[in-house]
């Protein structure tokens, strides 16, 4: 199952970008600022992960207590998931924020847009398919 993040609204607090699985739209994202990683530093907190390919998996979450959707060897940072949240600067710390509304850096309706994923990538795991998610 592939998955792809573009990119759209680069602001100094947040990334706003668009979700989409097998090239059909399913939710907004939400992410801490882009950085040019090749002349700025990683701030903790308040920095989105570099663009990429990574390979997703349903892993247990200690502080959401279930399963969530993992990326794995994300260059310079651990623990990096898809959850629910509504800004950049409360919420994420480098996660990738979904929602099915935006507003200007706050996205809304984001546990409906979160159980849209859940559900679309537990069946891929129930199915034994290799979840990738493209960020650009």
């Amino acid at each position: 199952m592939n998955w792809e993040i573009i990119r759209l609204i680069f602001e100094e607090s947040y990334t706003l970008g668009k979700l989409s699985c097998s090239g059909k739209f399913v939710c907004y994202t939400l992410e801490p600022r882009c950085i040019d990683w090749a002349t700025e530093q990683k701030v903790p907190g308040k920095t989105a992960i570099p663009a990429g390919v990574y390979n997703v998996c349903m892993c247990w979450s200690p502080k959401f207590k279930r399963k969530m959707p993992y990326l794995m060897n994300v260059p310079h940072f651990e623990g990096i998931m898809f959850h629910t949240g509504n800004t950049a600067e409360r919420d994420s710390k480098g996660c990738i924020l979904v929602g099915l509304e935006n507003l200007r850096g706050v996205i809304l309706r984001s546990k409906e847009a979160f159980n849209k994923i859940m559900e679309k990538m537990e069946y891929a795991r129930k199915s034994n398919q290799n979840i990738t998610l493209t960020i650009k």
